[in-house]
């Protein structure tokens, strides 16, 4: 099932993929190196559905987990294929994605992003996130606030969309707005608020500047314009500060010191926005209700494709994936509270969050030379203007701008 089909509706897809999909897994345990366990096993949902359930289980102590981040995106297939070192790939966290229009933020993984101790994306609103440190992924709840020197000069920052106190606000990719559209062909569209993805303008007499800046290859961030008016395309810069008009001018030095408890001059780590944590109030969580995830509730208590991060109290880190397809009246996929509820019934659990879920989530496992994609395996390439069908390549996925690398300690 690696071949690559188009189609020229969804109804046509549907009708070919259903027979070919909508089937229990094989049931099953493999041993993957360092260690690494793969599980495959069916979940009964009642009324004849059911969800084909992924499990990726790793000690910290033989195999280590990582955060990738890249520019541009990638399939988890594409990565594993390209890293031979790597027992299993996930995709990440949540980033921006809109259909139809090249505008979009120079860093795509959404609110925050560490690359190697880089900061590639600030946060402007407190949430979940997942970094890497030793080789082993943590969960944390980390405020969009902390510390910078600009000019030499050392500053409090908050983002944007918090009510933190502090002498700069930091404007960064998640202040945009997503709306979801319906469409004839797909269904639904998601469209840019394209206000959204600028300052506010104001009164330059209130005593602060607007400053645009590109990140420089030491980690610091120089600034190529300040605008006491406001209105800078938060898209066309690397970050946004809102500072103190006395302080503001091109060229500038900016560095970020911390974000939140962590200190930047640390060694070298890697961090991504995540979903809900689930140790959260779940139901209440305010990302049902984000602004840059679509008008339409991203984690909406409906069936679909679940993708999450655990760790269990004997120390093991696992992925888990509930897998299903969109429409499908037996392979639905899981909702929101039902995946946690499922990963609780059957490990005990003591940290953990969700990650990108829908049609994004799928985990890659390589057994000596062979790497195989599970999950998602009916996503289509919607039509562009440079193709109008739906095309089906079963083996690569939707590609991301982050994902999760299991590798073997050496």
């Amino acid at each position: 099932m690696n071949e690559t089909r188009a189609f020229n509706s969804q109804a046509e897809a549907d009708a070919f993929l259903a027979p070919r999909l909508d089937r229990p897994c094989q049931e099953g345990v493999t041993a993957l190196a360092g260690g690494v366990t793969f599980t495959r096993r069916v979940v009964e949902l009642g009324g004849g559905a059911f969800t084909n359930v992924y499990e990726t289980a790793w000690r910290a102590s033989a195999a280590s987990a990582s955060v990738a981040l890249s520019d541009a995106p990638v399939t988890a297939h594409a990565h594993a294929s390209a890293t031979p070192d790597c027992v299993a790939v996930s995709t990440g966290g949540f980033f921006y994605l809109i259909d139809g229009s090249p505008v979009a933020p120079r860093a795509l993984s959404l609110n925050l992003a560490i690359d190697r101790g880089r900061v590639r994306s600030l946060p402007v609103v407190d949430q979940e996130c997942l970094d890497d440190r030793g080789g082993a992924l943590s969960v944390s709840v980390l405020p969009a606030r902390g510390a910078l020197t600009l000019d030499g000069v050392a500053l409090r920052w908050a983002g944007a969309r918090t009510a933190h106190e502090a002498e700069c606000e930091a404007w960064g990719n998640a202040v945009c707005a997503i709306e979801h559209h319906a469409d004839v062909r797909t269904g639904k569209v998601r469209r840019l608020v394209d206000a959204s993805r600028f300052t506010p303008r104001r009164a330059s007499s209130d005593g602060r500047c607007d400053l645009a800046l590109r990140a420089r290859g030491d980690g610091a961030f120089v600034a190529l314009e300040a605008r006491p008016e406001g209105g800078v395309d938060v898209f066309g810069y690397d970050l946004v500060l809102r500072v103190p008009r006395e302080l503001a001018r091109a060229d500038a030095v900016v560095r970020v010191t911390s974000i939140g408890p962590w200190h930047l001059d640390e060694a070298g780590f890697s961090a991504i926005s995540a979903g809900p944590s689930l140790m959260s109030n779940l139901a209440a969580h305010p990302l049902h209700r984000e602004p840059c995830l679509g008008s339409a509730a991203l984690l909406a208590d409906r069936p679909a494709a679940r993708l999450l991060f655990v760790v269990t109290r004997d120390g093991t880190q696992r992925l888990c994936l509930f897998d299903g397809r969109p429409g499908s009246d037996v392979f639905p996929g899981v909702g929101f509270e039902a995946a946690a509820a499922l990963v609780r019934a059957r490990h005990d659990v003591v940290a953990g969050c969700f990650l990108d879920s829908g049609h994004t989530a799928r985990v890659v496992v390589r057994e000596e030379t062979t790497v195989t994609g599970h999950g998602n395996r009916h996503y289509l390439r919607w039509p562009s203007p440079d193709d109008t069908r739906f095309v089906w390549s079963p083996s690569a996925g939707r590609a991301t701008p982050s994902l999760l690398v299991v590798r073997v300690r050496r």
